[in-house]
């Protein structure tokens, strides 16, 4: 990070250590210069610093502090950290593989939330038609008249 000091400029380290949205052991490194604060970065970069390297490019130690578009500073302890390209594209295909299983481990949850979902919805619906289908029977009267004591039988 670029800082304007009263007679010149300076570039301050950004590696730090970001673990649940909280900062720790944030990189004292300084470089002073009492030149033009233009000429801050480029001299620098004459001393071993990197500067300008795009945020995703760098091997943080934790989540990282800026946006992947974001462009940091690091001293010279810290410039090993910089991914070569090599490294980049072996990183963004392991990041791609392991989205790609998310995914694919979210479909299949998905998958089986719907599976159960239909086998529930299927058994509520015959449920539903076997209580239509068996209504409570009302009693049959008998046709025959029930005998009384003083009636005989007519045979």
């Amino acid at each position: 990070m670029k800082v304007k000091i009263r007679y010149g400029g300076a570039v301050r380290c950004e590696e730090v250590l970001v673990t649940e949205g909280e900062f720790h052991g944030e990189c004292r490194e300084t470089f002073v210069s009492y030149s033009i604060p233009s000429f801050t970065r480029d001299q620098a970069k004459n001393e071993g610093w990197r500067v300008r390297v795009p945020a995703k490019l760098v091997k943080w130690r934790g989540d990282p502090p800026c946006g992947p578009g974001k462009k940091v500073d690091l001293c010279p302890g810290h410039a090993h950290l910089v991914m070569t390209d090599e490294e980049y594209a072996k990183h963004k295909k392991v990041e791609r593989e392991k989205r790609k299983a998310e995914r694919a481990e979210l479909r299949k949850v998905n998958a089986q939330h719907k599976r159960e979902q239909k086998a529930a919805a299927k058994a509520a619906a015959k449920a539903k038609a076997d209580k239509a289908k068996k209504k409570p029977k009302a009693k049959k009267k008998s046709k025959a008249k029930k005998k009384t004591a003083g009636e005989a039988a007519p045979f």
